[in-house]
């Protein structure tokens, strides 16, 4: 009897990589439903404050970070430093 520890079965990986194509290839969007879709996004986006639509911002950035390695999240603070400088110094310049 097969279970997890026995050797996968021969030829799976090719059987699994077709039906996976076949998957692919067949399922397609209704574009009508898209398109109501992105409507409902906008629509709820204007019916939010400012405060509400920044707090949901903030939890999609943090749930996106959880998939970056903490070298990726190092780079990614140090181009935002980089920037802020950037925009102080452009600042400074208009204000001399």
């Amino acid at each position: 009897m097969w279970n997890e520890t026995s050797e996968p079965l021969p030829g799976n990986d090719v059987l699994t990589s077709y039906v996976a194509a076949c998957t692919i290839a067949t399922v397609k969007k209704n574009p009508a439903a898209q398109a109501l879709g992105r409507l409902g996004g906008v629509a709820r986006a204007k019916k939010l404050s400012v405060a509400e639509l920044s707090e949901i911002g903030k939890k999609a950035a943090q749930a996106r970070m959880k998939k970056l390695s903490a070298a990726e999240r190092s780079a990614i603070a140090k181009k935002a430093v980089e920037v802020r400088i950037a925009k102080l110094g452009q600042k400074r310049r208009k204000e001399v």
